[in-house]
């Protein structure tokens, strides 16, 4: 009996390593179903300040790092599971933490440079140069503070989708995240890579002087969209915004535009929409062009479904169908796009009740899960 029952805790203890699960029908036979794995956890760490310090709640308002440091970053890119930083001026260094809050490696503060992407730091070191000066580099180190490249290149970029941008001398190209040059060093000017492709210029000569065209890249360096551009934006759910004169409009990867490219002002496609201006009014359109929403005096994209709008003084939120999630609430003086879960909203300040202006998080209900944020800043 007691073999039986080890076999059969084997049995069980394998099917869950392998995802695999046996089902005994009444004639004894043994089938096998195939499990879904599970969805990985997705945690979000936003940053607060409270009486001078900094730390991380999660979208619940849970405190992960306790407010006790002196600086915190709030990463634009803001995807689950990012790791985060805090400053300790005291100790003069650097402590870079996983999203469920566990300690991942210090690091001087003079050392280290800006946020951990994609499990990369940058570093910088200064190093004698052929004049025999010193001279400050850059390298990346790994997510337990271990070198991956040595303090080689003359400026770094923090990596996006498994590359970053690096220069050495005029010219800018990329390594992967082992620090292996993968796009040779050529471009005027380089973008990180969003949705596949890279923002990338080259300098052009013409009768009216020297300026920079602006094309595309795939993740191989091949140049698959003409650098025709005077202005191009990295590509974002599928679209690009460009402009060649004065009105803007949105590509997609072959470089063909979506619609007419007949609008003063254009920010990015989000969740199938993209805030537009023409004419003097300002709306969401989809990706054939047609208006989705009504018109709105200010806006950000969409994110989790809501996007920030301003009416009159105030502002809210509303849904892709364009109505209101959030109605616009004389309280809101400012609000930011959804980032995860939470929006940061400014609430004015009340004689009345004898509160001050001051930041807060909301949830997409509109309840205020932080309050009194302080100032905060997002890093680019």
């Amino acid at each position: 009996m007691r073999l039986f029952r080890t076999l059969w805790m084997f049995a069980i203890i394998t099917s869950l390593i392998t995802g695999t699960v046996s089902a005994s029908s009444a004639d004894g036979t043994v089938s096998q179903k195939e499990t879904k794995p599970a969805a990985e956890a997705r945690n979000y760490l936003y940053l607060i300040k409270k009486d001078g310090k900094y730390g991380y709640i999660n979208q619940t308002g849970k405190i992960v790092i306790e407010p006790v440091y002196d600086g915190g970053s709030r990463s634009f890119s803001f995807k689950p599971n990012e790791p985060v930083q805090v400053t300790d001026n005291k100790q003069k260094k650097i402590i870079y933490f996983s999203a469920e809050g566990t300690k991942l490696f210090e690091c001087p503060q003079e050392r280290c440079v800006g946020i951990m992407q994609n499990e990369r730091v940058i570093y910088t070191e200064k190093i004698e140069g052929a004049d025999g000066k010193l001279q400050k580099r850059y390298g990346y180190l790994n997510a337990k503070g271990e070198k991956i490249t040595e303090p080689i290149f003359h400026k770094a970029r923090e990596f996006s989708e498994g590359l970053a941008i690096v220069t050495m001398g005029k010219g800018s190209g990329y390594i992967n995240t082992a620090g292996e040059l993968v796009i040779p060093y050529q471009f005027s000017s380089s973008a990180n890579f969003s949705d596949g492709m890279a923002v990338v210029g080259y300098l052009k000569k013409s009768k009216d002087g020297i300026s920079i065209k602006y094309g595309f890249i795939d993740k191989t360096g091949k140049l698959v969209i003409p650098a025709r551009y005077n202005y191009a934006d990295s590509f974002t759910d599928g679209a690009a915004r460009v402009s060649s004169e004065d009105t803007y409009g949105f590509i997609n990867k072959s470089g063909e535009f979506l619609f007419e490219p007949n609008y003063t002002a254009v920010q990015p496609f989000s969740e199938g929409l993209a805030y537009v201006e023409r004419n003097g009014k300002s709306f969401f359109v989809d990706k054939q062009g047609k208006r989705a929403t009504m018109n709105v005096s200010s806006s950000g994209p969409f994110s989790n479904g809501l996007a920030p709008v301003q009416a009159g003084s105030s502002f809210g939120y509303i849904n892709q169908q364009g109505a209101y999630a959030i109605k616009p609430a004389a309280a809101y003086s400012y609000a930011e796009p959804f980032r995860g879960e939470l929006a940061v909203v400014e609430l004015r300040e009340n004689a009345k009740m004898k509160t001050p202006a001051m930041k807060a998080y909301i949830n997409k209900t509109g309840a205020i899960v932080w309050n009194n944020i302080e100032d905060v800043k997002w890093q680019s």
